[in-house]
């Protein structure tokens, strides 16, 4: 498993905290990343997410965020 760093914040903006989450190994894109994200990432519900993914098993990485209302 590899590990990407998930920030949450508030719908206000405020910065809340910042997670480890760990992804399986296959995923190297940032679609395929963010969609597991988007179903896996069960903590803080109600709160927006922002991945940098800027780690070197990411192919091509740029900042994603997820809001809230897209989490399931």
């Amino acid at each position: 498993m590899s590990q990407i760093k998930v920030y949450v914040f508030k719908e206000s903006g405020k910065w809340y905290t910042e997670e480890d989450f760990e992804i399986p190994d296959q995923l190297e894109e940032v679609y395929e990343i963010v969609d597991y994200v988007e179903s896996n990432f069960t903590l803080y519900k109600g709160m927006n997410l922002v991945m940098f993914l800027d780690e070197s098993f990411i192919k091509n990485g740029y900042p994603s965020m997820i809001p809230a209302n897209r989490r399931m």
